[in-house]
């Protein structure tokens, strides 16, 4: 039997789903708050179960007599991916254009990334989405929990440079007018010309972009000490982190390589409180418990010091 708290984080999961194919991700965290407060999370289940299994029968993804496993199976797969839950609500930044995630958020078909609402529209124009839509449904369907999706390759998926309020030639039949555009729509964008006059740009083929400059090959990393390394991080993070996040990040991006040592997130918070306690300018601040940013970024935030 699960307690309460079980359910809720599961009902959370559910209620995420259900709103992912009602395109009601936009509200929410409102209205999650109205199912989260009631006080018998096991009702609140079975009901969230009914409302999921509907949706996907009408969307042919399952039938009802398979829909118990189908959803434990895409609940379990929530739980147990690289983005847990509850760090994939808090995140603030989109994981693809980096932007805020104020206006809604959800899981990428291509991999774990948390992204923001206009880059999951954009990612159903590129040539391999239904690839990987129907690749996660055929790993659920087979028991595969862990599926990361198949990667995400922006090579020829030119809707994510089509970037707001910059300037484009456009065609216009024989013609190429610049245009700047003003917004991205659900099929396409609204652009404007010099002289004011707006239109709807539906087929990107239309947009004349430039080529994409040869790649560089990148002069070898200077290796970094710790706590240089963590400030790089913060740097590019542009928000606070915690000690074991920037381990794993430091690693990933090659600035730093952990030792013989059995705990390096405690290292590195430890070298970072004696240099906030210890420094007269401290190129970090601490803005939470476990929490850390570089202080200018936290200045100019607000963020107000945490003594823990």
């Amino acid at each position: 039997m699960k307690t309460n708290d079980e359910y809720r984080k599961e009902n959370k999961v559910l209620y995420h789903i259900f709103a992912e194919m009602h395109d009601g991700l936009d509200d929410f965290e409102h209205d999650w708050h109205n199912w989260n407060i009631l006080v018998d999370q096991g009702n609140v289940n079975r009901m969230l179960r009914e409302m999921v299994t509907g949706a996907l029968v009408a969307d042919g993804k399952c039938t009802e007599y398979d829909s118990k496993n189908y959803i434990d199976n895409l609940v379990e797969k929530y739980l147990t991916r690289e983005v847990q839950p509850d760090e994939f609500f808090s995140k603030r930044n989109c994981g693809r254009c980096g932007g805020l995630l104020a206006n809604g958020r959800t899981m990428s078909r291509f991999n774990t990334d948390c992204i923001c609402l206009k880059c999951a529209e954009a990612e159903k124009t590129h040539p391999d989405y239904q690839k990987a839509v129907d690749a996660e449904i055929s790993a659920i369907r087979n028991g595969n929990l862990n599926f990361k999706g198949i990667g995400y390759k922006p090579e020829g998926d030119s809707i994510m440079s089509i970037k707001i309020n910059q300037k484009y030639p456009v065609k216009v039949g024989k013609n190429e007018v610049e245009v700047t555009v003003k917004a991205q729509t659900a099929k396409g964008w609204l652009v404007e010309t010099a002289k004011g006059r707006t239109f709807p740009v539906n087929d990107i083929n239309r947009f004349i972009l430039p080529e994409a400059p040869k790649p560089q090959e990148s002069a070898p990393k200077s290796k970094l000490s710790m706590l240089d390394a963590a400030a790089e991080i913060l740097k590019e993070a542009s928000y606070p982190m915690s000690a074991k996040e920037l381990i794993a990040a430091m690693e990933e991006a090659g600035l730093w390589k952990s030792g013989r040592g059995l705990t390096p997130a405690n290292t590195l918070s430890a070298g970072l409180n004696r240099e906030i306690a210890g420094k007269e300018n401290p190129r970090f601040k601490k803005t939470g418990k476990g929490m850390f940013a570089l202080a200018e970024q936290a200045e100019a935030e607000g963020c107000v010091p945490c003594a823990n």
